[in-house]
């Protein structure tokens, strides 16, 4: 289950490395026309930027990653087994309010957010990193770059 021993446990060096895909990301959705001008409203910024990523990571890595972990062994170079299953089912739950390829970039930055939550076995990284992801994406979804 859940393990808090290590909640504090954050390598800042990991966090900054781990933001660095999030400029692959957005490359591809401007490339692909995702960039558009939004209503900005408080409500939106605080659910999007802080209240998704608790829930999300303390779901997926806190709770499932962690389950995952005791019952699949082994990993593809840095990432556990554990990780690409949460990570696959991670990308589907973003299916239900997104399209398909939000859906499979989703997956890209869900892998990145395992692989801290694996070194750390704290979710803090995983929130941390989480939340810059999600500012950058507000950023680009809610300024006119074109």
């Amino acid at each position: 289950m859940f393990s808090t021993t290590n909640i504090l446990r954050v390598n800042l060096r990991d966090i900054f490395i781990a933001t660095i895909p999030v400029a692959i990301i957005f490359c591809i959705l401007i490339l692909t026309g995702y960039a558009r001008v939004g209503i900005i409203d408080l409500k939106s910024v605080l659910i999007f930027l802080i209240f998704v990523p608790l829930v999300e990571e303390y779901l997926f890595r806190g709770l499932f990653q962690s389950v995952l972990l005791t019952k699949l062994s082994g990993s593809i170079y840095i990432v556990s087994y554990a990780n690409i299953v949460t990570s696959i089912i991670f990308s589907l739950s973003h299916l239900f309010y997104n399209d398909i390829l939000h859906s499979f970039l989703v997956f890209f930055p869900s892998l990145v957010f395992g692989i801290l939550y694996d070194r750390s076995r704290s979710i803090i990284p995983s929130i941390i990193t989480h939340c810059i992801y999600n500012i950058n994406i507000f950023i680009i979804y809610n300024i006119d770059i074109f």
